[in-house]
């Protein structure tokens, strides 16, 4: 298991948090609309229910927790990246109910960012625990059934 975060890692993160604060800063992120508000919650969702599952040992950098068990239940059961999609599709709801062409500029490097960022992380896991391999033949990165 790895013991300490990559640089890699690092600059990954500090890009994805640089994106999400600039889409944050550019545009409304708090409508209050039944359909946005509807949308925020099922972008959230996998999240959510992933923070369950992981307790303590969620990480924002690729590489997992020390003495982390690969968990492969809850939303992992259907995408590896349940974090990625809630990133993936928060913002997007920020933009199309919000849309400018730098926010959606922004959007396309976030989106970049965390496909390479999802990736990588799939490397490392790869190499972290025996099984991964088999496990990405049954789900999918971050769109069910699909991606």
């Amino acid at each position: 298991m790895l013991k300490h975060k990559s640089r890699t890692s690092i600059i990954l993160v500090f890009l994805q948090l640089i994106f999400i604060a600039i889409l944050a800063l550019t545009g409304k992120i708090f409508i209050f609309n039944g359909i946005y508000i509807t949308l925020i919650f099922i972008a959230a969702f996998p999240s959510l229910w992933a923070i369950i599952l992981m307790k303590d040992k969620l990480r924002i950098t690729p590489e997992p927790a020390r003495d982390s068990k690969l968990i492969t239940s809850g939303p992992y059961k259907y995408i590896r990246h349940p974090m990625y999609a809630t990133v993936i599709s928060l913002t997007l709801v920020w933009i199309v109910f919000d849309f400018s062409f730098l926010r959606l500029a922004v959007y396309i490097l976030l989106a970049i960012n965390m496909v390479v960022k999802m990736f990588y992380e799939e490397n490392i896991l790869e190499n972290t625990f025996e099984g991964y391999k088999e496990y990405m033949k049954k789900s999918r990165r971050i769109i069910p059934f699909l991606f």
